[in-house]
C-alpha cells in the first residue's frame, strides 16, 4: 500500500519571518482575544482580527522576544501596522480574502 500526499500552495500563501513556538503564537492570540472580549467585540470579529494581528507580527518580526524589549515608538509602529492590516475584520466582521 502506497499513500501519496500532495500539497497545493497558492500565490497568496503567507511567509513568516523567524520561528515562533506554538506556545508563543497561542499566547499572542490569547492576549489579543482577551483585550477584544473586554471591549465587548463580537467573537466573529475578534477571531479573524486576532489571527490577522498574530500573522502581522510573525510576518514583520523574526523573533517573538522582540516584543518583551520593544520600546514605545516601535510598539506604536506595530500597533499602526496591525490596524492597517487588520481593521477590515473589525469594520464588518468579514473580508473578501
Amino acid at each position: 500500500l502506497t499513500v501519496t500526499f500532495s500539497v497545493k500552495t497558492s500565490a497568496t500563501e503567507k511567509t513568516y519571518a523567524g520561528t515562533y513556538t506554538t506556545e508563543t503564537i497561542r499566547q499572542l492570540w490569547q492576549m489579543c482575544s482577551v483585550a477584544h472580549q473586554q471591549a465587548k467585540v463580537p467573537v466573529n470579529v475578534y477571531r479573524r482580527n486576532c489571527d490577522c494581528a498574530v500573522d502581522t507580527m510573525r510576518s514583520n518580526y523574526d523573533n517573538s522576544s522582540v516584543f518583551s524589549t520593544m520600546e514605545k515608538p516601535e510598539s506604536e509602529k506595530l500597533s499602526v501596522l496591525v490596524r492597517l492590516n487588520c481593521n477590515k475584520y473589525r469594520l464588518n466582521g468579514t473580508t473578501t480574502n
